[in-house]
Order: structure tokens, then C-alpha cells, then sequence
């Protein structure tokens, strides 16, 4: 199960290079725009696309341990 749980933090680390932490990433916005609008949704969207990307891993990931030891593992 060691190499499940490693295929899937390998994926979430090629599908997301923000970091865990809370701490905006230095190259996240390599060159700074005039017009910073549109960069920053286009930003915020690709964010919360890997979000929601790592929350779906996650899940199925919980499910399937769950069926197989009994866990339960609660995401908050």
C-alpha cells in the first residue's frame, strides 16, 4: 500500500507545484502584469483546479483504504 500512496503523492506533486503550505509560491507570478486582473483569476483558477484535483485523489484514496483496512479517514 506503501506504493499506492506513493503513486498518489507523486501525481498530486506533478498535477500541483504550489506547496501545501499556505505560503504563496515564489514563482507563482514570475513577471509582474499591468494588468493583473485577468492574470490573477487565470491564476486562482488554475489553483483551484488542482484543489479540487488533489481533493478528488484524496477521497479515492480514502475510499479505498477504507474498504480495505476499515479506516475511515475524515478529510476536513
Amino acid at each position: 500500500y506503501g506504493l499506492l500512496l506513493g503513486a498518489v503523492v507523486i501525481t498530486v506533486g506533478c498535477e500541483s507545484s504550489v506547496p501545501k503550505s499556505r505560503r504563496p509560491s515564489p514563482s507563482a507570478d514570475p513577471t509582474p502584469t499591468h494588468d493583473g486582473g485577468p492574470h490573477l483569476t487565470r491564476l486562482l483558477q488554475l489553483h483551484l483546479r488542482q484543489l479540487e484535483t488533489t481533493r478528488v485523489l484524496f477521497s479515492e484514496l480514502s475510499r479505498r483504504l477504507s474498504q480495505q483496512h476499515r479506516l475511515r479517514i475524515v478529510l476536513r
